[in-house]
Order: structure tokens, then sequence, then C-alpha cells
């Protein structure tokens, strides 16, 4: 059984160990990700494509982010534009 303790949860014998969420993970790998290409190419340009029921392509910083939902998902010259 977990112990809860001021809204921490600890496995028996766990004191000291630090759980981090699905999201924290993935926001600490992306961070990590683009360091290290700003370190080993920082003439690389980065995007950030996020999805779920519609696309969201964050590019360079240069413009605003597009957002492609439905019948555009499936154009591709929508895609590439």
């Amino acid at each position: 059984a977990l112990a809860l303790d001021e809204g921490n949860q600890h496995m028996p014998g766990e004191r000291g160990v630090t759980y981090v969420s699905r999201m924290q993970a993935v926001q600490a790998a992306v961070s990590s990700q683009i360091e290290a290409l700003k370190a080993d190419h920082p003439n690389r340009r980065v995007a950030l494509v996020t999805f779920s029921s519609d696309v969201t392509i964050f590019g360079d910083g240069m413009s605003e982010p597009r957002t492609l939902a439905g019948t555009r998902l499936e154009n591709y010259e929508e895609l590439v534009a």
C-alpha cells in the first residue's frame, strides 16, 4: 500500500525518491535535446510539431504557429506550405 504524506506518495522504504509525471519527463527530454542541438549544431533551426485532434506547427519563431485540422491534414500543399 502507498503511504500518503502531505500529498506525496512513497512506496515503503523509498523516502528521498522523487517521482516525475510523464509530462515532466517529456518536457525534460525535449529541453535536453534542444540544448544538445544548440551546443553541437548552433546554426541549425528547430521546429516543434504538436498533435491531438489537430496539428500545430511551431516553426523557427520567424512566424506565428499554424494549426491544421480536418481535410487540411490530407492536403500535401497545405502541409508543406
